[in-house]
């Protein structure tokens, strides 16, 4: 189980300031019950006004996959940040982000579905990116990625942030 105040050891996050380091962006993981779908804990992102913040999942061998996921801002003003799904080529550098969906801001739990073709040697990633203010948070909570196939499924769980995500691949 992942502690609060750290980060999932197995993703990559750029312009993550650390919890607690008083700059910002900052992602970690978070009791907050009003960001939390399930289980006791979520991924919580807080934003910047200079900067974005990319949370970059572990690379997948799947070429067509699905990923689905809840999240929550904290108000819906400018202020806040705006939650970007998308993939890159390279999980150390943001140039290398593309996007797949805009999240609308919403302040109620909220469930993203969305497919993504030719994943391949890419990592699906969030990008936080940035409000007119700092310090505004973001929950990110049960994210689940689903091979596309007739076949078989290959499901990500992250047990909601409160198991580790590295021993959470499995067959279905």
């Amino acid at each position: 189980a992942y502690n609060i105040n750290e980060v999932p050891g197995c993703w990559t996050m750029i312009n993550n300031h650390g919890y607690n380091s008083g700059a910002y962006p900052m992602a970690y993981i978070n009791n907050s019950t009003s960001y939390v779908h399930s289980g006791s804990k979520s991924l919580y992102l807080r934003s910047s006004n200079a900067e974005p913040l990319y949370a970059v999942m572990p690379l997948f061998n799947a070429n067509n996959v699905t990923v689905s996921f809840y999240y929550r801002n904290e108000g819906t003003s400018a202020s806040n940040g705006t939650l970007v799904l998308g993939t890159m080529t390279d999980p150390t550098d943001a140039s290398t982000f593309t996007a797949i969906r805009t999240l609308d801001r919403v302040t109620t739990l909220t469930q993203v579905s969305e497919n993504i073709l030719g994943l391949n040697g890419r990592y699906i990633a969030f990008k936080y990116e940035n409000g007119t203010a700092q310090n505004y948070y973001l929950g990110i909570d049960d994210i689940n990625v689903t091979l596309i196939s007739d076949i078989n499924k290959c499901i990500y769980d992250d047990r909601k942030f409160d198991g580790g995500v590295e021993a959470n691949y499995y067959k279905q």
